[in-house]
């Protein structure tokens, strides 16, 4: 029997018999509960489970809730000789409080009515520990081999956390406000907006108006070939975006890292028993998972409704200081920073996230190199099938994360990430800054930052259900709260051109100038200038061909327009097809009163920039069950089995098949990497020349899928509801 240095038994070799692993040592740190009347069967269970986990028996003993962790530590304390304080106390000064709270032990300030051992120097009353893990096995080795302890006093995790939270309230307020700003002002929103809204900004704004407004025929030159790239180079993600992703293949559980979650809640009381079930129902071994859920300080429904509810014991609420601004990602800073995960992730109230989206995550975080930073899951709404605004929202999101995101994330160029489901290294995030307090766009912003120090995001093979906005102003409010966060992560990026141009460089940069034509330019400009073109058009009629600058300006954009407005159907309907939302089609009659419904939400947007720049627009949520538009189905969940009409093409003969099926397969086989790498050449060779190969592939194979998709399911209407 071999042991480490901690005391806990090498229980490698399968070929032991259960006899024999039974016979042998408890861990240190469950073995002292024998004296407690904890049963001899759970501590020996928990070593086992300890041992496939790659864990500590102690966690999984509490994570079991075979005994509560204010009952370990009250023993543990017993067998150490020293006090267990389950309530009250005062801590030191402390600097960092996430740092105190992750190594678990911070100096007890004075206090006389505490029985808490002195100190020799009497500049502190000792020390209190919530020790975990190693540092449990370490007490307990000094204890058993007489070792002087410190003066210390034992509590729980969560008390610890709650007591430095407390005597730290102004620093972690701070911190989890203006941390980013104070590492690099350059990279956070606030410094940016505030050049913008001086008067510096609005005459520059000012002058560049004037002068679009003195040459007309210029202005639209220049920036028509900037708008037809944008809508060009969108098309082109989207196809890249129509290959499938590889669900990556799962790993030991005793690989799986230590993971985080982060739940920050705002009067959201009628959505926590649909949260807790969904978080209960995550597939990941709960004494390697820990879950903070953050809620307000002014938000005392929500924290009765969580009180009320029977929490895990890898569950914690923190309650977040009064502070400024307040708004999500503030809350985020608070967690990440008491966070000890390896891996951590964003959801929402109203998320129902795969059971086992996070054991997904872990895999492919274990085999990705260290370059991948990020993991984005795929947000679907599930409430499609309600009216039609839910339809064109759930369009919108199928288009987004099932085809442009993964095209983006193909070509390797920044990804504006989702609000929730997206997954993070934690030391690659802290590096990062954690998120923009003052962006209200912060996961678009992390995603440029993440891209502008080097790291990489994919999208992950998994989805996450959301709800639709229930009424068209929920919808408003939270669309210009997009737009107002994108345009503050623009201004990031604009104001210090130098510096991006050489963080990203020449192409990730001018990637990143189109999506914020697209994002942003788009819906602000494009109303106007398709007004004036038709008004133009109206009173004067066609340019005279003698005129070159007229009449390249108008065919630019009229090219412009027309093309923009396809765009988004085209795309919509790729998301259809990929989400096999076949309810949808007839939505898509409204794409383009839709986007005129974004062009006032950003307008609307840019002036909330201007007059309420970090205040948060919170989208309403309802329970599942209550929700306006939800119907009797998920969207993106497959449809009954019902028999499906045969067609009378299907029972002809391959001789009379239609043209465009012969073009789709004669396209299809031309297009499979096999049939470009016959020959003689080496192996190696054609590993080569497949790489780029394969990225047109893909390309082109897209294309010609989303186009025969399309006349199947316009041909075929009928059958494709059946379906």
């Amino acid at each position: 029997m071999r042991f480490n240095a901690l005391g806990f038994t090498d229980l490698r070799d399968g070929r032991r018999s259960p006899d024999a692993v039974a016979q042998q040592n408890l861990p240190l740190d469950i073995a002292f509960l024998r004296r407690y009347g904890i049963g001899e069967t759970h501590l020996r269970h928990a070593q086992l489970e300890a041992k496939r986990l790659d864990a500590f028996a102690s966690e999984v003993l509490i994570a079991q809730e075979v005994v509560s962790a204010a009952r370990y530590y009250l023993c543990l304390a017993d067998t150490l000789g020293t006090p267990f304080i389950g309530a009250g106390a005062f801590l030191d000064r402390i600097d960092d409080p996430g740092a105190a709270v992750r190594r678990g032990y911070a100096r007890l300030a004075h206090d006389p009515g505490k029985s808490v051992p002195r100190a020799k120097d009497a500049r502190h009353d000792g020390w209190l520990m919530a020790p975990r893990g190693d540092k449990i096995g370490l007490l307990l080795l000094a204890k058993q081999y007489g070792l002087a302890l410190p003066a210390l006093a034992i509590t729980t995790p969560a008390h610890f956390s709650a007591l430095v939270r407390r005597s730290a309230r102004t620093q972690f307020a701070r911190d989890a406000s203006d941390g980013l700003a104070g590492a690099d002002p350059g990279l956070c929103a606030k410094p940016a907006v505030e050049t913008v809204r001086s008067w510096k900004g609005a005459g520059v704004i000012a002058i560049a108006a004037a002068l679009a407004v003195a040459a007309p025929r210029w202005t639209m030159l220049g920036l028509g070939p900037l708008f037809f790239a944008a809508i060009a180079g969108r098309l082109v993600i989207c196809a890249l975006g129509l290959s499938e992703t590889r669900a990556p293949t799962a790993i030991p559980a005793g690989s799986l890292p230590l993971y985080g979650v982060i739940v920050p809640l705002y009067h959201e009381a009628e959505m926590v028993p649909s949260l807790l079930k969904h978080l209960k129902a995550l597939d990941y071994p709960t004494s390697k998972l820990e879950i903070k859920i953050l809620i307000e300080a002014d938000d005392p429904a929500t924290r009765v409704a969580l009180e009320q509810q029977h929490l895990p014991p890898h569950f914690e609420i923190i309650i977040a200081p009064e502070g400024f601004p307040r708004a999500k990602p503030r809350a985020l800073n608070m967690a990440l920073a008491l966070m000890r995960a390896e891996l951590v992730t964003v959801y929402d109230a109203e998320d129902m996230p795969e059971p086992g989206q996070l054991r997904k995550a872990a895999a492919r975080f274990h085999r990705a190199p260290p370059e991948l930073a990020c993991l984005q899951a795929s947000l679907v709404i599930d409430s499609g099938r309600g009216g039609l605004l839910a339809k064109l929202f759930a369009i919108e999101y199928a288009a987004l994360f099932d085809v442009f995101n993964k095209g983006v994330a193909e070509a390797g160029l920044p990804l504006a990430l989702g609000g929730t489901s997206n997954h993070f290294r934690t030391r690659v995030l802290r590096r990062a800054g954690g998120w923009d307090a003052w962006n209200v766009a912060e996961d678009a912003d992390i995603g440029f930052r993440l891209a502008r120090l080097g790291y990489k995001i994919e999208m992950l093979a998994s989805t996450t259900s959301e709800q639709a906005p229930a009424t068209l102003p929920d919808w408003f409010k939270q669309r210009r709260r997009w737009t107002k966060g994108w345009i503050q992560t623009i201004l990031v990026l604009a104001l210090h051109p130098c510096r991006t141009l050489n963080d990203l460089g020449f192409v990730k940069t001018m990637a990143l100038v189109l999506m914020s034509v697209s994002l942003v330019a788009g819906p602000l400009l494009s109303p106007f200038v398709a007004l004036a073109m038709i008004v133009g058009l109206w009173t004067d009629g066609l340019p005279d061909p003698r005129d070159g600058l007229d009449t390249a300006a108008v065919s630019l954009w009229v090219s412009v327009l027309v093309i923009g407005l396809l765009a988004p159907v085209w795309c919509g309907c790729a998301g259809i097809r990929s989400r096999k939302l076949q309810w949808c089609w007839s939505s898509l009659l409204f794409v383009v009163p839709y986007q005129l419904l974004i062009a006032a939400a950003a307008w609307f947007g840019l002036f909330d920039l201007v007059r309420t720049p970090y205040h948060w627009h919170k989208t309403k949520h309802y329970p599942p069950a209550a929700h306006p538009s939800r119907r009797s189905r998920v969207a993106g969940a497959p449809a009954p089995e019902t028999p499906r009409p045969v067609e009378k093409s299907m029972t002809k003969s391959p001789a009379r098949q239609s043209q465009i099926d012969r073009l789709w397969s004669f396209g299809f086989s031309a297009l499979k990497p096999s049939a470009w790498n016959r020959g003689s050449a080496s192996p190696a060779t054609r590993r080569r020349s497949a790489t780029p190969n394969l990225k047109l592939a893909r390309l082109a194979g897209g294309i010609f899928r989303v186009t025969r998709g399309f006349a199947g399911d316009f041909v075929g209407n009928d059958a494709g509801r059946a379906r």
